[in-house]
């Protein structure tokens, strides 16, 4: 019933109460004479395209918008509301579920709004659609509190609930004829037994809240309409009526407050929404501890897979682990499967565990085959297998679809470097190396691994640069002190390689090597009292190791202990078979000394040896 297209008018029209002709005007004429302006139904209508058109500038899509955007533009959420957001009640009379939605909503609102307006007054036809939204979107939360709401609907019916109680109303049949009034209730009952029946049979429509709205616009129809003969009688008792409405309302929304709060499924989304809060912000104790209390009430398999990240990111990797495969289990999805294959990757130690982790990636990749971050993590696995032609094949096929991924091509790097540098994978390798230190501050990582490709190619400058560079970012970074070390005692810079080992005993204490490559140089600078003591210090951490045994021996017998320093010679010997250094030094004890100068002679192929043995050949006597 459009007022703009008023109905035709009754049999003689409508008497006009005061009228001393006993003449007759049309339905639509004397509503407008009681309410000259219908205001609020166009106002009504406006907003709820502003609402629309919010919704669509925060996100939500016009046509088919998701939970999500909806939940975001203010749509009505059980748990959300339970957490204090009473403002989604009201929001979500003006956000809808697309243009259909909005498009049946209007249409169904303007068909029936200015009538109505005129029918109640400005002020009662605003409280009627206020109220009957209130009660819609309270009997929504009541009967689905963790199904997202939105649309006028509740409203609506509200307004067709009231024009129902004023149509049944016995005395207006002094202003309206009786067969006018049947005929409006005939169209009434229809539009709300079409809609019952269509949402019976389209499950996204929620009854409840058009439920909702139709009682409390029954109950305000009745209550808040007016005597057209005399509008503007009694307006005070009847706003008096809508406050008694709303302050029901009031008490019934305290109810469904504890509704709410005594669901276990709403009780478990408010755990769930308040831990995605602190996953975001890497506050991962907060969020472990709230998904752990969500998932006590609900398994699901979303909040499962959210705090396996929160594991994962903490390093937690066998609990990332389990929680991941259940949440697999309960539904595959391509994010938690490469998120199994992260971790899997980084829990493999054993042959079996890469194998498990490889075949993990590549369920992955089946599914996202384009996907880089999934090819590195296969290309980590297999190269940590032994498979370096394979890791070499996935790591390039991750460059090529992303060429400037600092992760791909360090990742790349390492595949190729490996343990050992060759000079054909060096020069390979030298081009990630330009990319990954051509940028402002690349890391002590990238450096070092780089100084180890320089070393390869023969690049000694740029070795040297290069782990200067990496000691600047990391001064205790163990590789590079090695490395700048190593290089040091190669260059003769004996001072400068002493250094470095004591900077990296301090930072690694553990490394047996360093204690030794310590007290080594001390053996060659004739510190043997402080050599003795790193060398102690080395074989306390490693007693199987040849280097640090060998080397206490030199140390003992610099420093006259030839007694003592024998078993150490034996048991490095025993160690390694190989030795020359150690055979010569336990002829020297022996007093063997042509067997000395043999085994040195040997070990004197190496120039670096050669330069350190010199002193101790110097001690054996003339031929």
């Amino acid at each position: 019933m459009d007022a703009d297209s008023p109905p035709p008018p009754s049999v003689g029209g409508p008497r006009t109460p005061g009228s001393d002709d006993g003449g007759s005007v049309t339905i639509a004429q004397y509503l407008e004479e009681i309410t000259p302006r219908a205001w609020v139904t166009p106002t009504l209508a406006a907003l709820i395209l502003v609402g629309f058109a919010a919704e669509i500038t925060l996100g939500a899509s016009p046509v088919n918008p998701t939970g999500e955007q909806l939940v975001a533009a203010g749509a009505n959420y059980g748990p959300l509301v339970a957490d204090g957001q009473w403002w989604r009640g009201p929001a979500s009379l003006f956000v809808h579920a697309g243009v259909i939605h909005i498009g049946f909503n209007l249409w169904a609102f303007w068909s029936i709004g200015k009538y109505a307006e005129r029918v109640f007054g400005n002020v009662a036809f605003l409280a009627i659609y206020f109220l009957s939204g209130f009660a819609g979107v309270l009997a929504s939360l009541a009967v689905h509190p963790l199904t997202v709401s939105v649309g006028a609907s509740g409203a609506i019916f509200g307004v067709f609930g009231a024009m129902l109680a004023f149509v049944s109303r016995r005395d207006n049949r002094q202003v309206f004829p009786q067969a006018f009034l049947l005929a409006q209730r005939r169209s009434l009952l229809a539009f709300v037994g079409y809609n019952v029946v269509f949402g019976l049979a389209v499950p996204q429509v929620d009854l409840s809240a058009h439920a909702g709205g139709m009682v409390v616009g029954l109950i305000t129809g009745a209550l808040l309409t007016r005597d057209l003969r005399h509008p503007r009688a009694h307006f005070g008792g009847r706003m008096l009526n809508a406050l008694g409405i709303l302050i029901l309302l009031g008490v019934t929304a305290f109810m469904v407050q504890r509704r709410l709060e005594a669901v276990p499924e709403v009780r478990a989304d408010r755990a769930a929404s308040a831990a995605l809060g602190h996953l975001k912000k890497k506050e991962l104790p907060q969020a472990i501890e709230l998904y752990t209390q969500a998932i006590e009430d609900n398994r699901d398999a979303g909040w499962l897979s959210n705090r396996g990240l929160a594991y994962l990111w903490g390093d937690q990797l066998a609990l990332a682990e389990a929680d991941f495969k259940e949440a697999h289990a309960l539904a595959p999805e391509p994010r938690t499967l490469a998120l199994l294959c992260e971790t899997e990757a980084r829990l493999a130690r054993t042959k079996d565990e890469l194998a498990g982790a490889e075949r993990r990636c590549t369920e992955a990749l089946a599914g996202e085959p384009k996907n880089a971050a999934l090819l590195l993590l296969r290309a980590t696995v297999r190269d940590a297998s032994r498979q370096e032609a394979l890791a070499l094949a996935d790591a390039d096929a991750a460059v090529a679809l992303e060429p400037d991924s600092e992760v791909g091509r360090r990742v790349r790097l390492n595949v190729r470097v490996g343990e050992t540098v060759t000079k054909e994978t060096a020069d390979a390798a030298e081009e990630d190396c330009g990319v990954l230190l051509a940028r402002s501050a690349p890391t002590a990582f990238d450096l070092r691994t780089c100084a180890r490709v320089a070393k390869a190619r023969g690049d000694v400058p740029a070795v040297r640069k290069r782990l200067d560079q990496a000691l600047a970012v990391a001064p205790a970074d163990a590789i590079a002190l090695t490395l700048r070390a190593e290089l040091a005692e190669q260059d003769g810079r004996v001072a400068d390689s002493l250094a470095d080992y004591k900077a990296l005993v301090a930072a690694a204490p553990e490394l047996d090597f360093a204690w030794n490559n310590l007290a080594w140089l001390e053996v060659l600078g004739a510190d043997f009292a402080a050599a003795r003591t790193d060398a102690d210090r080395a074989v306390s951490e490693n007693a199987e190791s040849a280097p640090s045994r060998g080397t206490r021996c030199f140390a003992l017998v610099g420093l006259g202990l030839l007694a003592e320093a024998r078993p150490d010679c034996e048991k490095a010997i025993e160690l390694d078979p190989s030795s020359s250094p150690d055979r010569g030094m336990l002829a020297f004890i022996d007093g063997r000394y042509d067997d000395a100068r043999r085994a040195w002679d040997q070990a004197s192929a190496d120039p670096v040896l050669a330069r350190e043995l010199a002193p101790w050949k110097a001690r054996l006597p003339a031929r």
